[in-house]
C-alpha cells in the first residue's frame, strides 16, 4: 500500500497487488510447514512481507517513472526486482 500510494498507482491495483501478496505469504507459509521435497522447513514459519526494501522499490519506480514509463511499468519492474 504504501509503495502504490507514493508511485500513484489505482486503487483497482492496490487493491490487487495486496489481495496477490496475502494469497503468495499463505502460499508461501504452507511450502515452508509442509516441506516439499528439499524446500520448507517442517516448522511453523509464517511468511508475509517486509518493510526493510520500500525505500529502494520507491527509488526504483519513481526513477522508472520519471524516465517516461506508466505507473503499471514501473510496477512490473518492482515485481521483478523482487523476484531476482
Amino acid at each position: 500500500m504504501i509503495i502504490c500510494g507514493v508511485l500513484g498507482a489505482s486503487v483497482e491495483d492496490t487493491t490487487y497487488i495486496v489481495s496477490m501478496s496475502l494469497l503468495v505469504s499463505g502460499a508461501a507459509t504452507v511450502i515452508q510447514i509442509k516441506k516439499i521435497g528439499p524446500v520448507g522447513s517442517g516448522l511453523l514459519s509464517i511468511q508475509g512481507t517486509s518493510f526493510a526494501f520500500i525505500g529502494v522499490l520507491i527509488a526504483a519506480g519513481k526513477d522508472h517513472i520519471a524516465a517516461g514509463n506508466a505507473v503499471a511499468s514501473a510496477l512490473a519492474l518492482l515485481f521483478g526486482l523482487c523476484f531476482v
